[in-house]
């Protein structure tokens, strides 16, 4: 169970995560000491697991393809083998496991069609004779949105909902070799400081402070949030698999908006495959699900052909920076 300090704490480091503990502080009105006493037990207790750059991939030249994967009596055997294959790939930036119509669920970024082609030969060639089912999907947008739940009051409403662009759709930026070695080094912790990226990266400190604001005015880097594990603060994590029918933009919109003013709603995704959308929610229980499932199909019955869910049971890999 978090305190009521552990939840705030959280609340601003998932709505940028970069922030120093005398930032936190000071927005909070809380001690330095106090506020990274606070971030370490939290690191501590494992509920804390990363600190995310998230970057739109599309100004990165990247495509995100989707996967999800049906086993024929899977073990843990089996999946294991999978996982760890899937680990040595740089391209795959997120893998879990999951309860439902699929048993693994991973993404993939790439930038050329021969790449993702080259690593779907492979993973199909070593393991399709374990497969019942697969399906693979392309990203056409996507968004992600701060975890509002974590507040657990009424002081939510008094927050805006931060929303991080994770594919925009817009043209490749190009960046120099210098520009990708810092996104890489700060994708793997962006609550790394200036002095650590400088001696870490042999750069001056000047141009990398230079460079990161210019990622962010770019909107490369469109913002920095964590990543926790939901099960240590007894949460479940759902993924909402959507098709829709003759829905207007304007409908679309309104569901838009509707998931991201829902505290539960973590991600927007749009994509082409066997559904149209594809939102993650993370919720407290089994009820809560149940009310938010029975609360979208109220609203919008008239655009939802059919929904269906997935519980996520584990995270084995997540990055969302290049």
């Amino acid at each position: 169970m978090l305190t009521k300090t552990e939840q705030k704490i959280l609340f601003e480091l998932d709505k940028n995560a970069r922030l120093s503990g005398s930032q936190i502080a000071k927005k909070l009105k809380y001690s330095p000491e106090a506020v990274n006493y606070n971030i370490r037990n939290l690191e501590k207790k494992g509920i804390i697991t990363d600190y995310i750059t998230v970057t739109d991939f599309s100004k990165l030249g990247l495509t995100h393809y989707k996967f999800n994967l049906k086993f024929n009596n899977l073990n843990e055997k089996i999946r294991k083998e999978v996982v760890d294959f899937l680990k040595t790939k740089k391209s795959v930036k997120w893998i879990a496991d999951c309860e439902g119509n699929f048993d693994l669920m991973f993404s993939v970024r790439c930038k050329t069609c021969s790449d993702f082609e080259k690593l779907k030969y492979d993973l199909f060639y070593n393991f399709d004779k374990y497969l019942n089912k697969k399906t693979i999907a392309i990203i056409s947008e996507a968004v992600t949105y701060t975890r509002e739940y974590i507040l657990h009051s009424d002081e939510q409403t008094n927050f805006e909902k931060n929303e991080f662009i994770l594919y925009s759709g817009s043209e490749q930026i190009n960046l120099t070799k210098e520009e990708l070695k810092i996104l890489d080094s700060i994708g793997s912790n962006c609550r790394k400081s200036i002095p650590q990226l400088s001696k870490e990266l042999n750069i001056t400190p000047r141009i990398i402070r230079y460079t990161i604001q210019k990622l962010e005015k770019n909107k490369i880097i469109s913002g920095y949030k964590l990543a926790i594990d939901y099960q240590k603060i007894n949460y479940y994590f759902f993924k909402l698999f959507i098709n829709l029918r003759s829905a207007s933009q304007e409908r679309i919109n309104s569901f838009k908006q509707y998931c991201k003013q829902h505290p539960n709603f973590t991600y927007w995704v749009k994509i082409i495959g066997s559904w149209d959308m594809e939102h993650e929610i993370e919720v407290e229980n089994m009820q809560e699900f149940y009310k938010i499932i029975k609360d979208i199909r109220n609203k919008y019955s008239d655009i939802i052909q059919t929904m269906d869910s997935i519980m996520v049971t584990n995270e084995h890999k997540i990055i969302h920076a290049n």
